[in-house]
């Protein structure tokens, strides 16, 4: 076959929110674009999660594309805040924290109509099972229906398959620039998670509109958490989720039914929908991108290290991707160097935050349930410490700051260390994402202090 022959400009492998907005950018470029997904098209965009999507991330994606946030049926609730609550909810931070809790199903279909209506082609049931590598190039896709095999060829190959990334996982060593462990997702970066969207009977209502609600409990290992989002009248988004690396643990189903006792009566409510998901919560992969491609959404980490949010990051993320493509075509050429940008882009972005939020994560594990009640309690940790902790923007304390928090500590002193090593720790990863390298002469040298800040190998 002709090596200069291709079928598509861009081939998008999963039609999640981070594929769809990939594609719909390219496309908007006047680009060929195809999404191969291997579920049924009236399937494509549906997960099992907590449903939440920060208001922020949408309104990007419609001042940058044109794209209609969530409205209608799309929509369960509108959010105004986020509490992070410990022991109960007796105990809690509130943040302002706008955004919606979604149907993600029909949101993300509506996000596929888009991009057909743009000329994006749309292949369900289309799984992928191999890559076409030509030159040291990734060349397209190989995806296995009805028993055969069909080749799509494009120029650059983008994997936003999700937390397991299909795209990836077939990538020879040397085009993950001969670095396997980077990549790597332990049990410590997977969160196991199981959820429930349930009615309450008989026409009663919550006290949860317009807010979601992330418990920490001493029988949850952080970082996971109990989750109790509004669902809109009457109906609740509730689940439960820990590291899979947690040893001696009940299953997630047994530990969320006793859980969920807590909060609302057993017997009170039917179960609408129920499930689990896997989610990966570590930083973004230190390279996302190779000859022929790049990884975006859960594919490339993508997802909040300590809320495991990941919706909104992956229309940032597809977005960044796009953009970058979109160019690369513009300027001819396949390797690496040419998708760089979207490198910069991620971890002086989603990174830099990320990175900051995985610290504010290590804080909560060492304190455990109980340090984050008495923090809050003692407002050591005031609601805007923890909006600027979560959202990854520095915290700085001055000095008549620390000696009212040090009067407040007492007699729990020993977390005095922990505060001032946390705060410490991120603002310096805050200033190394922002000098991530231009080009991949640098990358391992930015690796490698990155990793000796963090006291962890990424």
């Amino acid at each position: 076959m002709n090596a200069d022959h291709f079928d598509f400009d861009v081939i998008v492998v999963g039609g999640g929110p981070a594929g769809a907005i990939t594609a719909y950018t390219v496309a908007k470029s006047g680009y060929k674009v195809a999404i191969l997904d291997k579920k049924k098209r009236n399937q494509i965009g549906d997960k099992t999660c907590g449903d939440a999507l920060d208001k922020a991330s949408v309104l990007e994606i419609k001042r940058e594309l044109g794209i209609n946030e969530p409205e209608g049926d799309e929509v369960s609730d509108i959010i105004k805040k986020m509490s992070i609550a410990s022991q109960g909810l007796e105990t809690k931070a509130t943040l302002t924290a706008p955004g919606y809790v979604v149907d993600r199903l029909i949101y993300g279909q509506r996000l596929l109509d888009e991009c057909e209506e743009l000329g994006v082609q749309i292949f369900p049931q289309h799984p992928v099972r191999k890559l076409i590598i030509e030159e040291s190039t990734v060349s397209g896709v190989t995806a296995f229906v009805k028993g055969q095999e069909v080749m799509f060829r494009a120029k650059f190959v983008v994997d936003a398959s999700g937390a397991y990334a299909t795209i990836k996982k077939l990538l020879p060593t040397d085009f993950l620039f001969g670095q396997k462990e980077w990549y790597k997702l332990e049990n410590d970066m997977i969160w196991p998670t199981y959820r429930e969207i349930i009615k309450l009977n008989d026409g009663e209502d919550h006290d949860f509109h317009n807010e979601i609600v992330l418990i920490y409990d001493d029988e949850i290992p952080i970082p996971g958490y109990f989750w109790i989002f509004s669902k809109g009248q009457g109906e609740l988004n509730v689940g439960i989720g820990w590291l899979k690396s947690e040893q001696n643990m009940p299953s997630l189903k047994e530990a969320y039914k006793e859980t969920l006792s807590k909060y609302v009566s057993p017997g009170s409510y039917e179960v609408l929908k129920s499930g689990g998901g896997q989610i990966p919560i570590r930083l973004p992969f230190n390279n996302l991108v190779f000859n022929g491609g790049l990884l975006v959404g859960d594919a490339a980490c993508l997802v909040h290290p300590s809320s495991a949010e990941g919706h909104g990051p992956a229309l940032y993320g597809g977005l960044y991707a796009g953009r970058t493509l979109s160019n690369a075509l513009k300027e001819g050429g396949r390797t690496s160097d040419k998708l760089w940008r979207y490198n910069e882009l991620i971890h002086k972005g989603i990174g830099e935050k990320h990175a900051t939020a995985y610290i504010l994560r290590k804080f909560l594990e060492d304190v455990h349930a109980s340090g984050v009640e008495f923090l809050f309690k003692r407002e050591v940790l005031t609601n805007e410490d923890l909006d600027t902790l979560i959202r990854g923007d520095p915290l700085n304390f001055g000095l008549l700051d620390l000696l009212s928090k040090g009067i407040k500590l007492f007699p729990r002193y020993d977390l005095i260390l922990p505060i001032r090593s946390a705060i410490q720790t991120a603002n310096k990863l805050r200033t190394q994402y922002s000098s991530y390298p231009g080009s991949t002469t640098d990358l391992m040298d930015w690796v490698k202090e990155r990793n000796k800040i963090i006291g962890y190998d990424f």
